[in-house]
């Protein structure tokens, strides 16, 4: 077998440590691009008075069990939900996440490449 040699002991040390290490990694990924996905849809809010736009925040990171983690995009604006009723163009939410499709892509691929780098002693 070729590659490197490690200690079991230090691989029993990184495996031990990889969970934790991982879920931060994850919820600093999630975060990078759930701000990507809210600049993008007050990017394509109707806008006018700009309160709706002004007013999106995320929540989150939340663990939801079994290392998953969860995000939200949220409006403060009163009437946020009855845009998002109206559907069509209105529906900031839906058009934020579906057309965001790329950047949803791009954070598994950025997760799963940290977790490996994480697992072989490289993260």
């Amino acid at each position: 077998m070729g590659g490197a040699i490690i200690d079991l002991a230090a691989y029993i040390q990184l495996l031990t440590t990889a969970g934790d290490k991982i879920d931060r990694e994850s919820a600093r990924l999630l975060i990078e691009a759930t701000e990507d996905i809210r600049a993008y849809v007050q990017s394509i809010m109707h806008k006018r008075t700009g309160h709706m736009a002004l007013s999106t925040h995320r929540l989150g990171p939340f663990p939801i069990g079994q290392g998953a983690l969860e995000t939200q995009i949220l409006s403060g604006a009163w009437y946020a939900e009855l845009e998002v009723e109206r559907g069509g163009g209105h529906d900031w939410a839906t058009r934020g996440l579906s057309e965001s499709g790329a950047r949803v892509l791009q954070l598994e691929l950025e997760v799963a490449n940290a977790a490996c780098a994480i697992l072989s002693g490289g993260g």
